[in-house]
């Protein structure tokens, strides 16, 4: 007979009784589950961690813009034995269609110059990215106005970079939870 000592995990293995391991299927099937739970851990975690980030973009751009709020979306999925995450502005019909990208980057001249708002976090583009000079655009008032465009306001690269260091304990705490059922 196999005896386990108390206090020790079984892992289902129960006891040998006349030649054979009871338990043993149970033990196989939980095992042969394994990759599976894990995986699904993995998507849950980098589900948890896509909504931080996002609820922490939501947080940096504040009562800026509502509409910009209401589109960032974030979503973690499973593409054969890969899952991936993303955090994102979702197309919803803004005019310009690029203004979630301007208020995030800036514009123009003012958005090469700007610290990128009180973090000082800009994407890590280069300033070839904007336009090097100012523009004149029609107005509502249907007058012409110069513009050497608007200041970043970044919401999306700050809040990645604040959430940055917590990604890899969120995912393993989850592939741990779901691995622990």
């Amino acid at each position: 007979m196999l005896s386990v000592a108390k206090g020790y995990k079984s892992y289902g293995i129960k006891s040998i009784q006349g030649g054979t391991i009871s338990g043993i299927d149970s033990l196989l099937a939980k095992l042969n589950a394994m990759p599976d739970r894990a995986r699904e851990g993995l998507r849950q975690g980098i589900e948890r961690a896509m909504g931080d980030i996002r609820a922490q973009a939501v947080n940096n751009i504040g009562a800026f813009d509502g509409e910009i709020i209401n589109a960032i979306t974030a979503e973690a999925e499973v593409q054969g034995d890969t899952v991936q995450g993303r955090v994102y502005v979702a197309a919803q019909g803004f005019d310009p269609v690029q203004w979630p990208v301007f208020v995030e980057m800036g514009t123009g001249p003012h958005g090469i110059a700007s610290s990128g708002g009180p973090s000082g976090a800009k994407y890590p583009l280069p300033s070839s990215a904007y336009t090097q000079q100012g523009w004149y655009y029609m107005g509502d008032d249907s007058e012409f106005h110069y513009s050497e465009g608007r200041d970043a306001n970044p919401y999306l690269w700050p809040a990645y970079q604040a959430r940055k260091p917590f990604i890899r304990e969120i995912i393993a705490d989850s592939i741990g939870e779901e691995m622990s059922d």
